[in-house]
């Protein structure tokens, strides 16, 4: 008796996500509840818990933030990570502080995810409203992320959050699935800090990642590899190669990338016309910018702006 499973036609081997992964896959389904991207003056708020997650990125100025038992300050760039039901406290010193948060449920849940996700301050009792708390997160990674969140490439951390905000403004309850499939970009790109750095030296893994920085910063200048593969005393082709393997994405692709992500962010927070942002971004004209911005989202910039 032939005991060979029959093949399927044209069958060929994938390799199997590791088991954190699976785990991953089948456990997190990210809701977007609500965003901002805020300037403000000195503030503060009173310690209070949450029933969701609160992700929240220093985009300027400083303060001092309490997570749980840990106090720390926060400046610009900072990255912090509050989970539900974490005592938290949240104070802006600056004379302007920038704030990107996004408060999201891991796990969505029709019966649980449907509500505002505004929480006054000094609200630190959520018993009534345990049936609305999120669930515990059975992963060491996710476990592990209160607080300040260490991780080389926050500049695309912050755009991916900054895109996130503009996508939920623009389009709210049309882009669902869409602001699901960012928050997993997102949590993923957390997460894989902790795999992704230990496979590198990191002299060579902070240079390239400074260097990735400064491309994303960068969206309407051209970014000159020679310079910097010579800043890591590497030749142009290892430095593209590294770079690719440890981003993912070429450096070209990724100054693109910059562009369009910032387009994005001028045509809705702006008051720029399109000509001024083609000009801003660095195109040498409205018709190039144009046909770059419609390649990569699938719309005229003209329409993304008015939430087509």
């Amino acid at each position: 008796m032939d005991t060979k499973r029959n093949a399927i036609p044209g069958e060929q081997r994938i390799n199997p996500p590791t088991e954190a992964e699976k785990k991953r896959f089948s456990l997190l389904k990210p809701f977007v509840r609500q965003t901002g991207d805020d300037q403000r003056r000195p503030w503060f708020m009173e310690g209070r818990k949450l029933l969701d997650y609160l992700l929240v990125y220093i985009g300027d100025g400083y303060g001092i933030f309490t997570v749980g038992d840990k106090i720390f300050k926060v400046g610009a760039d900072d990255i912090v990570w509050i989970p539900p039901d974490t005592i938290h406290e949240m104070r802006g010193s600056s004379e302007r502080m920038n704030c990107i948060y996004i408060h999201f449920d891991l796990i969505y849940d029709s019966c649980r995810s449907h509500w505002n996700a505004y929480i006054p301050e000094g609200t630190r009792d959520l018993t009534a409203w345990n049936r609305l708390m999120h669930p515990p997160v059975n992963d060491p990674v996710i476990s592990s992320m209160p607080g300040l969140i260490q991780n080389s490439n926050k500049p695309e951390v912050k755009q991916l959050m900054k895109q996130i905000c503009i996508e939920h403004r623009r389009s709210g309850e049309r882009s669902f699935l869409l602001l699901s499939g960012m928050m997993m970009q997102l949590v993923a790109m957390l997460i894989s800090e902790y795999d992704k750095k230990a496979h590198w030296e990191d002299v060579r893994w902070n240079g390239i990642q400074e260097s990735a920085s400064r491309i994303r910063v960068s969206a309407g200048k051209d970014i000159d590899l020679k310079k910097l593969a010579g800043e890591n005393n590497l030749s142009v082709s290892h430095f593209r190669k590294l770079f690719r393997e440890m981003n993912g994405i070429s450096p070209k692709a990724l100054q693109h990338q910059t562009k369009i992500r910032t387009a994005c962010e001028l045509l809705v927070y702006s008051k720029l016309n399109i000509s001024e942002i083609a000009q801003t971004l660095g195109y040498s004209n409205i018709h190039n910018f144009s046909r770059a911005f419609a390649n990569q989202m699938k719309m005229s910039p003209r329409s993304y702006r008015k939430g087509g």
